[in-house]
């Protein structure tokens, strides 16, 4: 999580054997809202090249309202609780895009590419 953040919330948390996995939530200083996913362990490593491994999708003002609209909610904050509450488990970032792209949303995924 490379920005300063509000507020966040935790979507989906997991750890097996030596490997990590969370997915939280938040706005950042900036007003835009983040998902980040971070992934650690020796599995990561073997997917990525890396670890541990960083997935950080970014949400604009547009974005959020819509997502705002689409749950029927005023409130930042109430946002962050309805995406834990409709949007957990491991795959809780992949299924946030979804939705912003169903919605018509614009966002940004920000991950180190693999090199080999």
């Amino acid at each position: 999580m490379e920005n300063a953040v509000k507020d966040q919330v935790v979507l989906y948390r997991e750890e097996v054997d030596d490997e990590r996995l969370c997915i939280a939530c938040a706005f950042t200083e900036e007003g835009q809202l983040e998902v980040m996913q971070v992934s650690e362990g020796p599995l990561t490593y073997w997917c990525f090249e890396e670890s541990p491994h960083y997935v950080s999708t970014m949400f604009d003002r547009e974005a959020i309202e819509g997502m705002l609209a689409y749950f029927h909610v005023e409130e930042d904050r109430d946002l962050l609780h309805m995406l834990r509450a409709s949007y957990v488990g491991c795959d809780a970032g992949r299924r946030v895009r979804g939705l912003a792209r169903r919605l018509g949303c614009i966002y940004t995924v920000h991950e180190n590419a693999i090199v080999r």
